[in-house]
């Protein structure tokens, strides 16, 4: 093979990885609850306080996705 059928396999076969990267993030993505994981406050997903103030954390070998308020989170992390 010469030199640009190499780089056009390498970035096919990259470009198909990301894809599929992106597709298991969006898969975890779904899987985010509709409340806190510790107390159960409800979150709103269109509110954008709570969007930008609410903690998501995943652990991806599980596919387990967790959602914390604010107030968990700070409890959490504080002590």
């Amino acid at each position: 093979m010469n030199d640009r059928k190499l780089r056009r396999k390498k970035a096919k076969k990259k470009e198909k990885e990301a894809k599929k990267e992106m597709a298991k993030k969006v898969g975890l993505f779904l899987k985010v609850p509709d409340q806190c994981t510790s107390c159960s406050a409800k979150f709103d997903k269109k509110s954008k306080a709570h969007v930008q103030s609410w903690r998501v954390t995943v652990i991806e070998e599980e596919e387990l996705v967790t959602l914390y308020c604010p107030f968990c989170w700070e409890a959490m992390n504080s002590g």
